[in-house]
């Protein structure tokens, strides 16, 4: 999240596993909201937010398999960091991932929760 603009108060993530996010909100006086789509969301949920980071990880594959795919292959965003993180040592690293859009469009679409 340092890499992230300190001007940017939203960012996408797409997390699968119950594991802490704390650390997605660091620095906390950016006071940033976190957007959450729903499971097995696709691209076009996605392409419709006026955000322009997305943080994946956390068995985010298995939740959000045709999102991870297009993350990866897509010329609409670039892949801004990759960092192994181990939260329980008996599972091992797991691997984040930070996107950044290319574009933005600006609306938010009803399936979408901000917490």
């Amino acid at each position: 999240m340092q890499m992230i603009p300190k001007n940017e108060n939203r960012v996408v993530v797409l997390a699968g596993d119950d594991q802490p996010l704390l650390p997605l909100f660091r620095p906390y006086s950016l006071h940033r909201k976190l957007l959450f789509l729903p499971p097995h969301a696709a691209p076009p949920d996605l392409n419709q937010l006026d955000i322009r980071y997305v943080v994946i990880g956390g068995g985010a594959e298995v939740e959000y398999p045709e999102l991870c795919e297009y993350l990866k292959t897509t010329n609409d965003y670039e892949l801004m960091m990759q960092q192994d993180y181990t939260y329980k040592l008996a599972r091992g690293p797991d691997t984040w991932r930070l996107y950044q859009r290319r574009q933005i469009t600006n609306e938010i679409p009803p399936n979408a929760h901000l917490r």
